[in-house]
């Protein structure tokens, strides 16, 4: 019978250079592979070289995070972070480029550049964190579905698409406007309505953004949007 090979891992601090975050690795035996989180320097400063007691403050401070969100934060791609701040992370499909190396990470934390330090939790609710326990503001992207949606349900005068799109190409925070098709098996029944304008809105600024996004039920943040465009909500019509 073959015994399985115990795996040994070593916890690596890393606190050179740097007074306002630190990044903690492990490192297996071989060096082939090296996993890290970032952190407050401040978090962890009471620990002193305790790495026990370091990494007990390290979990008592994730835990202090919005619910679904306790996890390590780590150091994102531009190309990831552009995706999230356009509103279409779900487009981004090469996660093998979406975090940093242990030695990139470290290298941009050693120069100052703080901006793509994050709690990724797109995965959960759609949003990245930052430190102080924020979302990061982000477009909010309108897809198809949403779209078509809105047009079946919430449009007692029965606007077309086309008149939709003129109106939203006119408004200063709806950006990347364009038509998208829609597949036969979503069409309505009497296929008229073949595509629908998908568009991102940009909000005016960080309390917008928390106020359509910091509501109880989620789903309800396309209905949040359409009501400050005021187009195919409940309130208003063009």
């Amino acid at each position: 019978m073959l015994l399985q090979k115990e795996i040994k891992v070593t916890l690596q601090m890393w606190m050179d250079g740097n007074e306002d975050w630190v990044i903690i690795s492990k490192q297996d035996p071989d060096g082939k592979k090296c996993s890290y989180s970032v952190v407050p320097t401040e978090v962890i400063i009471p620990g002193g070289k305790d790495i026990e007691k370091i990494q007990k403050l390290i979990d008592s401070y994730i835990k202090t995070f919005p619910k679904h969100v306790k996890r390590p934060f780590r150091v994102v791609s531009k190309e990831y972070l552009k995706y999230y701040l356009d509103g279409i992370s779900s487009q981004f499909n090469d996660y093998d480029k979406a975090y940093l190396s242990w030695n990139d990470a470290v290298e941009m934390i050693k120069s100052g550049k703080y901006d793509q330090i994050v709690i990724d939790a797109i995965g959960l609710n759609g949003f990245l964190y930052d430190k102080n326990k924020k979302k990061i503001p982000r477009c909010l992207h309108i897809d198809q579905i949403q779209m078509h949606g809105q047009l079946r349900y919430n449009n007692p005068k029965r606007l077309t698409p086309e008149k939709i799109y003129k109106y939203l190409e006119k408004h200063s925070q709806v950006v990347d406007l364009h038509w998208e098709d829609i597949p036969y098996y979503n069409q309505d029944d009497d296929g008229k309505i073949t595509r629908v304008p998908v568009f991102s809105f940009k909000p005016s600024g960080n309390k917008q953004f928390l106020n359509i996004v910091n509501i109880e039920n989620r789903f309800n943040i396309e209905n949040e949007i359409f009501k400050r465009l005021k187009i195919l909500d409940k309130e208003g019509e063009v």
